[in-house]
């Protein structure tokens, strides 16, 4: 059985140097982004897409968008268990200090890891995220179980979490997950020889 995780393509934001509130406002628009046109596809990428019975994405417009892009009918499956943990308002509001998103968002992300968000806006912990990302494992593993090889299209921050999911439950692949825009790593589960039949539990069936 093989599960590949990818990132979604490059999303059309601007990415400049943003005061806090700033990067509140720029990480809504990214949320709601579109792909941007003409983008290029790696070749491994391509080629796991291609191969796989079965597809998956979250509900945000780029992942559905990046899925779209692969595949030409909108034959894959779009579930919001998949989405990315969003940025909790727990910077330091500091008027003169302005960043690049990017670096913005390491630095929530470590606030958020280290238990430091604010929860008033009602932030995904990340105890709930843990949560979260076990079901998504359970259910990508549900697929896998019916269709041998498959796909979600995500992302990076979400899809990291997940894959330590899957390590957990006996998964083989890289201990980090390939973050980059159309960035593929692939999990296998291989503990079935001849003659012996799978006995794997999972939390949530297929539909």
């Amino acid at each position: 059985m093989q599960i590949s995780l990818i990132t979604h393509g490059p999303v059309n934001v601007p990415s400049y140097f943003m005061s806090t509130t700033a990067f509140h406002l720029w990480w809504e628009q990214y949320k709601q982004a579109e792909l941007v046109l003409n983008s290029t596809f790696p070749t491994k990428t391509t080629d796991i897409v291609r191969q796989a019975k079965r597809v998956i994405t979250s509900d945000a417009t780029c992942a559905v968008q990046s899925a779209a892009s692969f595949i030409s009918s909108l034959s894959f499956v779009q579930n919001n268990l998949f989405r990315e943990i969003s940025v909790p308002r727990c910077l330091p509001t500091v008027p003169w200090l302005k960043l690049k998103p990017s670096a913005w968002m390491m630095l929530s992300r470590a606030l958020w890891l280290a238990d430091c968000s604010n929860n008033s806006d009602h932030t995904e912990s990340y105890k709930q995220a843990e949560q979260r990302a076990q079901q998504a494992a359970d259910l990508l593993i549900g697929y896998a179980l019916c269709d041998s090889k498959i796909v979600l299209i995500g992302h990076a921050f979400f899809n990291a979490m997940i894959a330590k999911e899957l390590r957990k439950k006996g998964w083989t692949g890289p201990l980090w997950t390939d973050s980059r825009n159309w960035g593929c790593t692939t999990y296998r589960y291989s503990k079935v020889f001849a003659g012996k039949s799978l006995e794997y539990k999972v939390g949530f069936t297929p539909s």
